[in-house]
């Protein structure tokens, strides 16, 4: 049986015997582990520690830590997905498997044609929800390293944050294939790329035309057209079989 893992927001030190956050004793409770089982923490740091679980006579949980373990399970290359905001259960599900296949930033811009619109208030509560949601999914998956997520105001100040690296956005016209050769070159020789996903409707013509100019490429992901919650993690997966990340 797998043993369970836990994101630990607290400073983790070999040997150190430390109470739980509140948050990992009552997943610790609602799993039912007994005293004595052992566990394994990690920080987000690329570290992972197992641990002994131990309750006092309070019921306070607490663990005492064995040696650091380096267990780095990061892609060889970094890929950012830039996702058109789209309804709340079709981000979850692309923050969740974006987490597991290794993505190591996740951006949200609002899209022209997306169906669902963010005061800054509620996007700020977005990005504590989707937070957990990478915590989870690192938990199950085994990264010892959060992926980022993060919400941009609008496209083009995201793209101004991106820099030069590699862009690739997907649309369904685009003659030029992922398995282009000279693409996958640049890719491989950048170590990264971004990748944008338009929203339900897809990217307008105006957005497309803004990624280009911003260097980025237009590129098509096969004949049929994928849901906005299919096509970023199709491309994800694509792109690190074709370059061995």
């Amino acid at each position: 049986m797998k043993t369970p893992r836990f994101f630990c927001d607290a400073e983790l030190t070999a040997g150190a015997a430390l109470e739980l956050p509140k948050a990992v004793a009552h997943h610790i409770r609602v799993r039912r582990l007994k005293d004595g089982e052992t566990v394994v923490l990690f920080d987000g740091s690329g570290r992972e520690f197992e641990a002994h679980i131990a309750f006092d006579s309070q019921g306070h949980c607490t663990a005492k830590l064995g040696q650091a373990q380096d267990v780095d399970r990061e892609r060889l290359g970094r890929i950012t997905l830039v996702q058109a905001l789209a309804s709340q259960d079709k981000m979850d599900w692309v923050i969740e498997k974006a987490v597991e296949l290794g993505a190591a930033s996740v951006i949200v811009v609002p899209g022209a044609r997306s169906l669902v619109k963010l005061s800054d208030d509620r996007a700020k509560k977005r990005i504590t929800h989707w937070s957990g949601i990478v915590r989870a999914a690192s938990e199950q998956c085994g990264r010892n390293r959060l992926m980022n997520v993060e919400a941009a105001a609008s496209l083009k100040i995201a793209l101004t944050e991106l820099g030069n690296t590699p862009k690739l956005v997907f649309a369904p016209a685009a003659a030029q294939s992922l398995d282009d050769p000279a693409l996958l070159a640049k890719i491989s020789n950048a170590k990264q790329v971004v990748l944008f996903i338009g929203p339900e409707g897809g990217w307008d013509s105006r957005e497309v035309e803004t990624i280009v100019g911003h260097g980025g490429t237009s590129v098509g992901l096969g004949p049929r057209v994928l849901r906005t919650e299919t096509a970023g993690l199709y491309a994800i997966a694509s792109l690190t079989t074709l370059l061995r990340w």
